[in-house]
């Protein structure tokens, strides 16, 4: 027996407050995200119609190349994951807060690309350090979790919506109003080039932040057992069942055999039946870390001197991907996949230029028509463009959350729950894409519902694909086929945004452009239908399959 008094106090607390530490590093590395694109229209020399589909899409690629680089190093597994979190974010951290010093268009793609780097050092390896810290009831933290990313993706957002509202109010008890006279035009133009560095800088510092509360808030796990030894059985620290350990039955699993998926570049495993989630051992060398099953075929890994395995390598080359493509079922879940990141980070990178386009036509009825909304621009005061961007993109995080919930519950005895709440999601999502078109139609209150109701589904989905490709992926090549599909999903989202920027820097009306989405969700759920039939899951007695 390990015997050891009962924690005191601040023992306690802190194991209390390690959810929340989480999910608030997680919020604010991620933040760094799409930091740029709400204040590119202050940047001089800036047109944020041009820029903001190449630097989001240099986000992207830097993501690409950093979740390559880090997976295939297992970076995450060699050192400490805490540590690597708080590093990434520090180096993000610095690279936008570069931004703020420089108006080259050169030096901001540079730094983008830098931080997109970064981020791949924060998402994933938070998810890493959740995992590790709940090794069981895991569950229902992980909505939370995946929705701080969320949250950090809308954060910029409100914070220019914030300050906008607190500049109009100063103007509007300034009885000299901005944009009478040349002196004010200099000096508001002088003020928002001074607001583009202020939010920049604020955002670089919350990330600091973070990266300073995960290490000191949330401490390694008990190194694994080794070979027939008993776990230890330790919990979160927290009085709830949720969190309590179960130390009987704990065997080595096979990945994917046995119903388990790993996340592509976090080296966490977990039951694609249930939503639990686990870690894999520290050093990275058991069957649940990246890649540790083809260490052993590739031989990378052997260690010396009785050292054991050394860290995975993942297994790139002909033979790993036919044996990977070849399950239907993972064809089908990476289909699935694509369609879903086809849409979603185009759409939160252009919602603000359709929400825009639809205001201002609300605002030329208005002024063309005073009494037809009750005189003035009435119509267009619901929200302010920024704040209304951030409720649309930050409305995804219950929406994850719920289909979290949604996947255990709605599994039946023939279809995964993980693919009833993916394409019930998708399926949403599609029919918003095929109803832009009428948004100039809709009332402002129901135009904000139907963005509200997309930005819920187009995120909800891709927790779940990522899931059924783990749990349909060969179960020694997990780590790769994540890894893969991560990748080759970021790479369309490369796709879509440059396609979208493109049409709308022709001309073309955001709410036609946005048609362009609709082929990756009508893509994604032919796909996942013809492998998990939808109507399946309501017929029948009904359980987890």
């Amino acid at each position: 027996g390990h015997a050891a008094g009962p924690p005191g106090t601040g023992e306690r607390m802190r194991r209390v407050l390690v959810l929340p530490a989480i999910v608030f590093a997680q919020f604010a590395g991620t933040s760094l995200w799409f930091a740029p694109n709400a204040v590119l229209q202050d940047v001089p020399g800036f047109d944020r119609g041009n820029e903001v589909a190449v630097l989001t899409s240099l986000v992207q690629v830097g993501f690409i190349l950093g979740t390559l680089t880090l997976t295939y190093y297992a970076v995450a597994d060699r050192f400490s994951a805490t540590r690597v979190f708080a590093l990434m974010s520090f180096a993000g951290a610095l690279c936008n807060g570069l931004c703020a010093v420089t108006v080259s268009f050169p030096a901001w793609c540079a730094l983008r690309t830098a931080v997109g780097f970064c981020l791949a050092g924060i998402y994933p390896v938070g998810m890493k350090v959740a995992a590790q810290q709940y090794p069981r009831g895991l569950g229902a933290r992980l909505g939370v979790v995946i929705g701080a990313l969320t949250l950090g993706t809308a954060f910029p957002w409100l914070l220019r919506g914030l300050a906008d509202t607190a500049a109009s109010a100063d103007a509007d008890r300034d009885p000299r109003a901005p944009g009478r006279g040349g002196r004010e035009e200099t000096s508001e133009d002088a003020d928002s080039a001074a607001s583009f560095r202020v939010a920049l800088v604020f955002v670089s510092a919350l990330a600091c932040v973070g990266g300073l509360v995960l290490p000191a808030i949330v401490r390694p796990p008990a190194p694994a057992p080794a070979p027939g030894q008993a776990p230890e059985c330790k919990g979160s620290g927290v009085s709830s069942a949720a969190d309590k350990v179960e130390c009987d039955e704990v065997q080595p699993t096979s990945g994917a055999a046995s119903g388990e998926h790993e996340h592509a570049g976090a080296g966490v495993t977990a039951r694609a039946e249930t939503g639990e989630l686990e870690a894999a051992p520290a050093g990275g060398s058991g069957p649940g870390a990246p890649g540790a099953q083809e260490q052993r075929r590739g031989g990378q890994g052997g260690g010396g001197g009785g050292a054991g395995p050394g860290p995975p390598r993942l297994a790139f080359g002909g033979d790993s991907l036919r044996r990977i493509l070849a399950s239907p079922g993972f064809r089908a879940a990476a289909l699935g996949y694509f369609g879903h990141m086809w849409e979603l980070y185009a759409f939160w990178a252009f919602v603000p230029a359709l929400i825009t386009s639809r205001w201002e036509q609300e605002a030329a009825g208005a002024a063309g028509n005073p009494l037809a909304r009750g005189g003035g621009e009435a119509g267009v005061d619901l929200l302010s463009v920024e704040l209304a961007s951030f409720l649309v993109i930050a409305v995804g995080a219950p929406g994850s959350a719920l289909a979290g919930v949604a996947s255990v519950a709605l599994g039946s005895h023939t279809l995964p729950g993980s693919a009833v709440a993916a394409e019930v999601s998708l399926a949403i999502s599609m029919a918003c894409c095929l109803l832009a078109p009428a948004a100039p139609f809709m009332a402002p209150p129901a135009f904000l519902l139907f963005l509200c109701v997309w930005g819920a589904a187009v995120v909800a989905d891709s927790g779940q694909f990522s899931s059924l490709c783990a749990k349909y992926a060969p179960p020694d090549l997990v780590g790769t086929a994540l890894t893969l599909s991560t990748c080759a999903g970021f790479a369309v989202t490369v796709i879509s945004i440059q396609l979208i920027g493109l049409v709308l820097r022709a001309g073309v009306s955001p709410h036609l452009a946005f048609l362009l989405l609709a082929p990756g969700p009508v893509v994604g759920m032919a796909a996942s239908y013809a492998q998990w039939p939808l109507h399946r899951a309501f017929s029948g007695p009904c359980g987890r399959c």
